[in-house]
């Protein structure tokens, strides 16, 4: 074997783009058994995914995988991709975010903007917000307020005042200025 030929097989006994199958969790880590194009099936492969962040690939998905010195009874799985589903806007420099089964994604468009798409956004969190809220519907579980007091203080003050009366059958005075509770 020349010089070339080995250098070829090192290379290609470095990495091998492999089936998961089995994922489940093992202690800290995700291991799942790997299966190669040349029928080598591999149990307890460990992932090695990027810091703060994680996922948990369902049973079929392409990967991968590095043999670590060219053995590959030094497995580790790098990269995963289930070809299910792409973002299609995506343009050139873009970035998503995405969940294969539901469709729903974070896109980071190239102009600033980041849409998310999805049925339910739950957020656990205190909110502090400059800019313009544009919304269709707001509804709360509880009260709404502003500097000047809460949105039902207002309606019950509005719902019970009075107007000076004038004579029956005419417009109704000024009304009636009361306080506000809160304010």
């Amino acid at each position: 074997m020349d010089i070339k030929e080995y250098i070829d097989s090192r290379i290609a006994a470095a990495l091998s783009r492999v089936e998961l199958k089995n994922v489940k969790k093992d202690g800290a880590r995700l291991t799942a058994q790997t299966d190669d194009s040349s029928g080598d099936v591999l149990d307890d492969v460990p992932f090695f995914q990027q810091y703060g962040y994680a996922s948990r690939p369902k049973e079929g998905t392409e990967g991968i995988a590095v043999n670590l010195a060219g053995s590959r009874e030094n497995q580790v799985i790098i990269s995963t991709d289930s070809g299910e589903f792409i973002l299609e806007q995506l343009a050139a420099g873009e970035v998503a975010l995405f969940h294969p089964g539901s469709k729903d994604y974070f896109h980071f468009l190239n102009n600033g903007t980041i849409t998310l798409k999805t049925k339910t956004l739950e957020v656990e969190a205190d909110i502090n917000l400059s800019g313009k809220l544009t919304a269709g519907e707001i509804v709360s579980k509880g009260a709404v307020k502003d500097s000047v007091g809460s949105v039902g203080a207002i309606r019950d003050t509005l719902n019970s005042h009075t107007h000076l009366t004038t004579t029956p059958g005419n417009p109704t005075g000024p009304a009636v200025p009361q306080v506000i509770p809160g304010a």
